[in-house]
């Protein structure tokens, strides 16, 4: 089980990095692997790095996750800025970091784009994530998170679609997603497709779920 590890730092509000647990009951308890983070700051992270989703391409591993490039000051106070990298391990312990992009920022203005969740179907891969402004984004504020998608033939070239919606209806008022949609996770299961993300306020309202329907979006 690959989690975010969290630490209070005093030059800036926290830094993150990725961490690892085993289970030997068929995953009913874990405990930590090893004593320090798989994937951390380093040569290509000067930063901090979180929310890692795995996958299996051409008999390696692939790690999508949130790579943090810098942090601005906003209304005084510190905010991180950060977006999808990749790295890659044959075991999923030891990971080669290169620095590459999978998801970028779509603008100046864009402050994170974070928890990538990945599926391969027959048309290659596709990806959902968060993303969200660099400022008024906690709480009910305009530039909050909301569900964005990307697709790639091959797992490691992406494009983004920012023209598309991830939902075939935007949130209604009074609905418990009207003001954020974060933290996707996509899976499959007896056919159908789902997507699980937080509402509002990070998820205090609740967490939903929608289903992806074929020649359309979830």
């Amino acid at each position: 089980m690959y989690y975010i590890g969290w630490t209070v730092r005093a030059d800036v509000p926290y830094h993150n990095a990725i961490g690892v647990a085993r289970s030997q009951d068929g995953g009913e308890t874990f405990e930590r692997f090893l004593p320090g983070p798989i994937l951390g700051a380093g040569p290509f992270e000067p930063y901090f790095c979180g929310t890692g989703e795995l996958g299996r391409i051409d008999g390696q591993w692939v790690m999508w996750y949130m790579s943090a490039t810098g942090w601005r000051v906003v209304n005084g106070k510190p905010e991180p800025r950060y977006h999808l990298k990749q790295a890659w391990s044959e075991d999923g312990i030891i990971w080669k970091q290169d620095g590459s992009i999978a998801v970028d920022y779509a603008s100046d203005d864009e402050g994170g784009v974070a928890r990538a969740t990945v599926l391969k179907r027959a048309d290659g891969y596709h990806m959902w994530f968060c993303h969200r402004g660099i400022a008024n984004y906690r709480g009910h504020g305009a530039n909050a998170y909301r569900i964005g998608r990307a697709v790639s033939l091959d797992g490691r070239s992406w494009k983004r679609l920012t023209e598309e919606p991830a939902f075939a209806a935007p949130p209604q008022t009074d609905d418990f997603d009207e003001s954020m949609e974060c933290y996707p996770a996509v899976y499959e299961n007896a056919g159908n497709t789902y997507i699980f993300y937080n509402g509002s306020d990070f998820g205090q309202t609740g967490i939903g779920y929608a289903t992806l329907m074929e020649g359309t979006v979830a």
